[in-house]
């Protein structure tokens, strides 16, 4: 008795989850202009000092939206220097650490997907006294730059794999791979004597 059929229907089943979970989550990367964009995206980061070890209490950290030129505000840091900015639109954000007045620049844009969070760790340095670093301004404010806030990305792609597209991916491999074994060849029936 072949258990080709079952595992034909359960290919076919996982094919449809595959196209029903894909469609959504390729319209939610289109949806909408700069002024209509949801805003339910977070971006949680840790701030540290390079060398003294600890965590800066009343840091702020200022996302700038580069489409729409909107500025956002983190409460100031309390615990071990973690900061949360929430209630933002995805896209390319440039951000900079505020400290005693003056702020230190990311060393690159953070993009917030649509599923919405970024978790980042950001160290600040001050800029090399000699003039050797080049000094990289932040739009979003007029206070004076000291230094650069290197930035490392901590649950890379974490998000995305729980998000709809990942799951319909992981979903559509099985299917074809369960697909794959239901079409091969009859083998040949299980007999004691070798003919």
């Amino acid at each position: 008795m072949s258990n080709r059929p079952l595992i034909r229907r359960i290919a076919t089943f996982s094919l449809i989850a595959l196209v029903s979970g894909l469609v959504p989550a390729m319209g939610q990367g289109t949806a909408g202009n700069g002024n209509s964009m949801g805003n339910n995206g977070r971006i949680e980061a840790k701030i540290q000092i390079r060398g003294e070890g600890g965590s800066p209490e009343g840091t702020i950290l200022n996302a700038y939206h580069i489409d729409t030129q909107q500025v956002f505000r983190s409460e100031p840091a309390r615990n071990k220097g973690a900061v949360t900015i929430e209630g933002i639109p995805y896209g390319y954000f440039d951000l900079a650490v505020e400290m005693d007045g003056k702020l230190y620049v990311a060393s690159q844009v953070v993009v917030v997907p649509p599923s919405g969070k970024v978790v980042i760790s950001l160290v600040l340095e001050p800029y090399e006294e000699d003039g050797s670093s080049a000094v990289r301004g932040f739009q979003g404010s007029d206070s004076p730059v000291e230094g650069v806030a290197r930035l490392s990305r901590k649950a890379v792609g974490k998000e995305f794999w729980r998000g709809p597209a990942g799951i319909a991916i992981i979903t559509g491999i099985s299917g074809a791979g369960l697909l794959a074994i239901a079409s091969g060849s009859d083998p040949a029936p299980i007999s004691p004597i070798v003919p």
